[in-house]
C-alpha cells in the first residue's frame, strides 16, 4: 500500500428498507402493461452512482434535498422502470419521495424532502450531547464530570446529596442510556425518520 496514494472516494450506499426517502426501482414484470416511461437524468447532477451486489445506488442532487435511488437488478435506466413502494408503517414517506423523484424527472420543482424525514434543530443537539455523552462515558469519565463538561460547563461542583437529586444528573443519565441504545441499533430508528 502506498501511502501517497490518495483514499478511495466513500461509497455511498444504504440498504433500502431503512431508508425511506429512498426510491427503490425495478424493471417491470413482463405481463404488467400499465403505461410506465424510461427514466431521463440527463439533466440530474448525479452525486453518486455506484453499483454493488447487482443492486444500482444514486444520488442525485436537488436544491432542496437530494434524490435517493435504489435500482435492483440493476436494471439500465434506458428501458422502462416502476417504483417499488412497500406497504409497511413508512409508506406514506416512500409514496412523497416517489413523488418528489417524479417532479424532479418532470423537470419541475421536487419540493423539499418529505416532512418528518429530516431532523430539527433541538433534535441534532441531542443527538450530538448523546454522542459526546457516550464517548465520554467510554472513556471512563464519571456521570457527574460529564454533565459539568456538557451541560453545566460554568457550573460549580455539588455536594453529593444535592447531585443525587438533581436534573443534570437525571439529563445525564438519559443522555448515556439513549447513546448506548443508539450504539446497539437505535440510530436505524435515525434512517426511518424517527429521531426518538
Amino acid at each position: 500500500m502506498d501511502p501517497d496514494t490518495p483514499p478511495p472516494a466513500p461509497v455511498h450506499v444504504w440498504r433500502p428498507e431503512f431508508n425511506p426517502v429512498a426510491v427503490v426501482l425495478a424493471a417491470p414484470a413482463k405481463t404488467f402493461t400499465a403505461g410506465h416511461r424510461r427514466i431521463d437524468l440527463s439533466r440530474s447532477q448525479i452525486r453518486s452512482d455506484r453499483i454493488i451486489n447487482e443492486m444500482r445506488y444514486m444520488v442525485i442532487a436537488e436544491a432542496s434535498g437530494a434524490h435517493r435511488l435504489c435500482l435492483i437488478g440493476p436494471p439500465a435506466l434506458e428501458k422502462p422502470l416502476i417504483a417499488l413502494i412497500p406497504v409497511t408503517s413508512d409508506v406514506t414517506l416512500r409514496l412523497e419521495a416517489t413523488q418528489r423523484l417524479q417532479r424532479h424527472l418532470a423537470g419541475l420543482s421536487a419540493g423539499p424532502p418529505p416532512h418528518g424525514w429530516g431532523l430539527t434543530i433541538p433534535q441534532r443537539t441531542r443527538l450530538s450531547l448523546m454522542l459526546r455523552a457516550i464517548d465520554a462515558w467510554q472513556a471512563g469519565k464519571s456521570h457527574r464530570q460529564i454533565a459539568l463538561d456538557l451541560l453545566d460547563p460554568d457550573g460549580e461542583p455539588v455536594s453529593a446529596t444535592a447531585w443525587k437529586v438533581s436534573s443534570v444528573r437525571a439529563r445525564t443519565m438519559r443522555l448515556i442510556a439513549d447513546g448506548l441504545d443508539l450504539m446497539r441499533g437505535g440510530y436505524l430508528r435515525l434512517l426511518k425518520g424517527v429521531a426518538g
